[in-house]
């Protein structure tokens, strides 16, 4: 009777597929994140560059 009932939930597969879905869409959302703070640093140095710049004489 027990090894039944587990052999049944061991076999059921329900749920798996909302798992498989919440660990791609954490893996997307680090990546985007990294991506963005590499493109972020940047982006605010060049802001900062043409901040410095003396452009009224």
């Amino acid at each position: 009777m027990l090894k039944a009932k587990l052999k049944a939930y061991f076999a059921d597969t329900n749920g798996a597929t909302a798992i498989e879905y919440g660990l791609l869409v954490a893996l997307l959302s680090i990546g985007i994140l990294s991506a963005l703070t590499a493109v972020g640093g940047s982006t605010a140095d060049k802001f900062q560059d043409i901040a410095d710049l003396d452009l009224i004489p």
